[in-house]
């Protein structure tokens, strides 16, 4: 004999309620319903993580873009790998003394975890996307006294490279956690601009944020 449950009606007579078997039931159909949807749920925060991220770093080149204004002369932008407890993280700073070091009041970002700038298997984004054709990966980016981008050439800090190309680059962001990597781009204009890109999966585009 299956155990049932009763509640009390609101005029005092006892009603029949669920059975434990009925409870289970429901029970394991949230449980299932929950499991389909786990995938879809690590998707999105995988963007939000990345989304969120891009913009970090968008903000702070635009930072160390005002701040070599600011002081009258071009810094570059570098990146180091941060040890803290335990755990390794991405970091891009202005090097603003030129020691090749992280210094504190230097223009920062620390990426999340498992985040990291890579070039290596990221989607093609084309210059007939960006407007303009991006610096090779292996490029260091400066910036000069009036905030444009630049490069250097024969000791100075030029926005215009070997090739007659005005400077622009591409950092491009790797979120490696999950079995299908996700990507962003942080996309510096040869105006100084930041524009950030999240890469779609499904529709295997570039999506401007």
């Amino acid at each position: 004999m299956r155990r049932r449950f009763y509640t009390r009606a609101p005029a005092g007579r006892e009603t029949l309620g669920v059975s434990l078997l009925e409870l289970c039931v429901v029970l394991a159909v949230m449980l299932v319903v929950a499991a389909s949807a786990l995938p879809t749920m690590s998707a999105a925060m995988q963007q939000y993580r990345l989304r969120t991220a891009a913009k970090d770093v968008a903000s702070m080149l635009q930072r160390s873009r005002m701040s070599c204004v600011r002081n009258n002369r071009h810094n570059t932008v570098q990146e180091a790998q941060v040890t803290q407890g335990g755990i390794t993280y991405s970091q891009l700073y202005l090097d603003q003394n030129a020691n090749n070091t992280y210094d504190r009041g230097e223009p920062g970002v620390q990426l999340p975890i498992g985040v990291r700038v890579s070039n290596a298997g990221a989607p093609a984004l084309p210059a007939a996307t960006l407007g303009y054709t991006p610096q090779p990966a292996s490029t260091a980016l400066s910036f000069n006294a009036i905030g444009l981008p630049c490069v250097m050439r024969n000791g100075i800090c030029t926005n215009w490279d070997a090739n007659g190309n005005a400077v622009g680059v591409v950092y491009f962001l790797q979120d490696s956690r999950h079995a299908n990597p996700a990507w962003a781009a942080v996309a510096i204009t040869p105006a100084g601009r930041a524009r950030t890109w999240i890469w779609s999966a499904s529709t295997s585009q570039w999506v401007v944020q």
